[in-house]
């Protein structure tokens, strides 16, 4: 008999669910936990299980915890083991990849996206949807490069008038969208300034109700959706975060010196593709910053600059650089 311990978890869910002391609790979990291992296959290109469901998807506490649950389902894995998603799941990278590839090269208005939209459309903008608040709290950077004074609240913002907007990762050329960072930090490293360089942070505000975010961070919790929505709903959720992880990763990924500005163009498409739905903005990971998450508004009235705090960069220091091998 499998005896699931709530010690071995870090899903709040789960261990909630443990306590309810209810006689049919192992054997739901051992369906869970099947059905999530389903999803994976051996590949030595691939990360460990142990990264996989302790770090990416939190579920375990630790390696040991995992492999005495690995013991009890009599899974062939083990949380050393290099995996990677099943092909049904890896399709939907390399269908994003060569949608960005057809948009930069061949096709870019009116670029067939069947193998992925699927995944676009079974996203209700209205129910899935992250909801921002009036006055909740957002931050953005601007660097000077001369000396001038503190920028004034009204400089802060997104560029004036559409000739000023350059392309980035959301906008395309001449159109304003307006970037920010969830904390006051992440600011700093999206602009990387240099030693003595001044930075002003500006202090942003929502300025209404139920904004509705398309979150390319989402973090799922695959046990609830599994237990209230069946196994079907569940699968279909991690194809949706493998997609999304994708184009959040793309999302924050800056452009370097070489690269051509039609980098940017799949990523302007996606951020397209949610505003005609009624999406009123996306959040994606920072690149730069572990813990940062950035926010782009595709109406940039729809946040205002409140204050602005000024600042000189009197240090730099680099705790570790993580080198991939070329």
């Amino acid at each position: 008999m499998l005896d699931m311990k709530s010690e071995y978890f870090s899903d709040s869910e789960i261990v909630g669910f443990l306590s309810d002391g209810v006689e049919d609790d192992n054997q739901t979990i051992k369906d869970f936990l099947n059905s999530l291992l389903s999803l994976y296959e051996i590949s030595q290109d691939g990360k460990p299980l142990s990264y996989a469901l302790i770090k990416d998807w939190p579920i375990f506490v630790d390696e040991k915890s995992l492999s005495i649950v690995l013991d009890m389902l009599g899974s062939l894995f083990q949380p050393n083991d290099p995996v990677r998603y099943i092909a049904e799941y890896r399709d939907y990278l390399q269908a994003w990849d060569d949608v960005k590839t057809e948009m930069k090269t061949n096709t870019r208005f009116f670029c067939q996206m069947d193998s992925i939209v699927d995944i676009f459309n079974e996203f209700n903008i209205d129910s899935d949807s992250l909801i921002l608040f009036k006055n909740e709290k957002f931050f953005r950077a601007r660097v000077h490069h001369k000396e001038e004074p503190t920028f004034s609240i009204d400089e802060m913002g997104a560029p004036k008038t559409p000739e000023l907007a350059t392309p980035g990762r959301a906008n395309p050329n001449g159109i304003r969208y307006l970037y920010l960072c969830y904390d006051n930090k992440t600011p700093f490293y999206e602009v990387r300034p240099y030693y003595l360089d001044r930075v002003d942070i500006g202090e942003f505000l929502i300025q209404e109700d139920n904004l509705k975010i398309v979150d390319f961070t989402e973090k799922v919790n695959l046990f609830n959706v599994f237990y209230d929505e069946g196994e079907i709903v569940f699968k279909q959720k991690v194809k949706r975060r493998v997609l999304f992880d994708a184009i959040s990763n793309d999302l924050s990924k800056p452009l370097r010196s070489f690269d051509s500005e039609l980098e940017y163009v799949p990523t302007q498409y996606i951020c397209e593709f949610f505003k005609c739905r009624g999406a009123d903005g996306i959040k994606f990971k920072s690149s730069v910053r572990d813990a940062g998450k950035n926010l782009v508004l595709f109406y940039p009235n729809k946040a205002k600059c409140v204050r602005v705090y000024p600042y000189e960069v009197s240090k730099i220091t680099i705790n570790q650089i993580h080198l991939k091998k070329l």
